[in-house]
């Protein structure tokens, strides 16, 4: 027996964890959009609900593989209560849990803290003014800061909604991640021709005059490249109505961008909170 025979099994497993780090630290995340993509939004109850870590744009992303060590929090919430998940690294899809009570389910997962560094001030100007916060660029001047060669921390908090049995009893909650949408009611159950209103929070407390930016696919034959695009503020109680249709899939997004002191070239932080919903 060779005992310096190298098991392929561990190989094989290390070289696919390899690959997903090295495929989700090449991704140019920022400024990108990064949301649970659930295969089916109605699961059957008493299986298995799957779902995608997607991040890209316009509703169109990479699917990335779970990774442990880019993972703070991953549970889903029910009528049953909330259940701490944990992955494999390399899965793919990313996420799943096992579909125990029917009605609305909260797939939720948080990330580390990334960081990216921005060598030309026409990056930065595009993204603070895509995600509704052009102010930043006076204040940016009002801080002495240079126009080149500074960083921003970044984090995301997705949450996705799902109707397991098809039932659209339930309600989506405040989970306590550090900035999350809410749904105010259930899109599963919503009358026709209504808007959804959402509520984004940031550490517990609503998020006056923010951006939320929606971006719409449909879910009808022959409609696979529809893609709608809007974008709504806050008000003063974080509270925004959403238009929405039967037969498409959402996805809000939202950027609470804040300042950082005595941190070397590191002079903000961000943190990114998306929601993913079906419209039958």
């Amino acid at each position: 027996m060779n005992l310096h025979k190298p098991d392929c099994r561990l190989l094989i497993g290390t070289l696919i964890l390899f690959l997903g780090i090295s495929v989700q630290i090449s991704v140019p995340v920022n400024a990108h959009e990064y949301w649970i993509a659930p295969l089916d939004f109605t699961p059957e109850l008493n299986g298995r609900a799957l779902a995608d870590l997607r991040v890209g744009e316009d509703f169109k992303g990479d699917a990335l593989a779970y990774i442990g060590v880019f993972t703070v929090g991953y549970q889903v919430t029910d009528s049953s209560g909330t259940r701490e998940l944990k992955g494999r690294d390399g899965d793919r899809p990313a996420l799943s849990f096992e579909t125990l009570v029917p009605g609305l389910h909260i797939m939720s997962y948080q990330t580390t803290q990334n960081r990216v560094r921005f060598d030309e001030w026409e990056t930065f100007a595009t993204y603070i003014n895509n995600q509704g916060i052009p102010e930043t660029a006076e204040r940016h001047r009002e801080r002495n800061l240079p126009p080149t060669g500074f960083s921003e921390l970044y984090s995301r908090y997705a949450k996705s909604l799902l109707a397991v049995g098809g039932e659209s009893t339930g309600a989506d909650r405040e989970i306590g991640m550090r900035t999350e949408l809410t749904a105010l009611a259930n899109p599963y159950s919503l009358p026709f021709g209504e808007p959804l209103p959402v509520q984004l929070f940031y550490e517990g407390a609503p998020l006056p005059d923010k951006q939320i930016s929606i971006f719409t696919r449909s879910q009808k034959p022959g409609e696979e490249d529809f893609l709608e695009t809007s974008k709504v503020r806050t008000d003063e109680n974080g509270r925004a109505l959403i238009k929405v249709m039967p037969g498409r899939r959402y996805m809000l997004n939202s950027v609470h961008l804040t300042e950082v002191e005595g941190r070397g070239e590191v002079v903000y932080e961000s943190f990114w909170a998306s929601l993913t919903f079906e419209v039958p």
